[in-house]
């Protein structure tokens, strides 16, 4: 049966997706899910790169932590640069409950070249600098006393 619907899907030129609220998934046609796409990165103002540029931004993410190597220790240098790195790809969960079934972008970084770093160094800052969030929310009940302590006036 798994063959049958692979078949048909690629003789209908259709893709299987997921949409953006529930488990639903739907069948929807490839041609229609690129223009969908590619009409939300023009209505943003994305551009596409004409080469891929990965290799060369590792090579450089790579000389920057050989010359500062005060906060990036020598030994991790190669647990923090991505083996294989690529770009991030952007999927598109169609949102069947609005009008038009606009699309909501799901961008990947996983596989991003400086990943990895930027986790990194995301741990130290956080754990140097205190940042002291007003609105954290730990669970529901604390969220509702924090709304019913709040001050609103006439100008909020």
């Amino acid at each position: 049966m798994l063959k049958e619907l692979n078949k048909k899907l690629t003789t209908e030129n259709a893709i299987v997706t997921q949409a953006d609220k529930g488990k639903a998934i739907l069948i929807i046609n490839s041609n229609e899910y690129s223009e969908k796409v590619n009409s939300f990165l023009l209505a943003n103002n994305f551009d596409t790169l004409t080469r891929d540029l990965t290799e060369k931004f590792k090579k450089s993410i790579h000389k920057a932590m050989q010359d500062c190597n005060l906060i990036v220790d020598k030994r991790q240098i190669k647990h923090l640069i991505q083996k294989k790195p690529a770009p991030p790809n952007l999927k598109a969960q169609l949102k069947l409950h609005k009008a038009d079934i606009p699309i909501r972008p799901v961008i990947n970084n996983g596989t991003a070249t400086a990943y990895k770093l930027a986790r990194y160094l995301n741990k130290i800052l956080s754990q140097h600098i205190a940042l002291h969030n007003q609105y954290v929310a730990t669970n529901s009940t604390s969220l509702a006393n924090d709304l019913t302590r709040l001050e609103l006036h006439e100008h909020h």
